[in-house]
């Protein structure tokens, strides 16, 4: 397995070259949410989903949700207070548009 933060991609993402959603969607996989849950947590459908979930596996070389979700573990990428400040303010600029 790479080293934390080995892949970048860029100011928009962090290490592993993860988008804030991917990172999201991590941290909700952590947390033990369902898909649905996530669904409408994330405000996207099941499709756009598990084709962001099978990105990420891609992305990080799993080859499936459980592995994905080992390799988050074993690389600390659940920082929950960033997703949580994440999904604030989306929700913030939802309610404002």
């Amino acid at each position: 397995m790479p080293g934390n933060g080995e892949f970048t991609n860029g100011p928009e993402r962090g290490g592993f070259g993860l988008t804030a959603l991917d990172r999201e969607i991590i941290a909700l996989m952590m947390a033990g949410h369902t898909k649905k849950e996530m669904t409408v947590r994330l405000g996207m459908g099941r499709q756009a989903l598990r084709r962001q979930i099978r990105g990420i596996c891609q992305r990080l070389d799993v080859d499936n949700e459980f592995e994905l979700v080992l390799f988050a573990h074993y690389h600390r990428l659940n920082d929950l207070e960033k997703v949580h400040a994440h999904s604030a303010r989306k929700l913030s600029k939802a309610a404002g548009a």
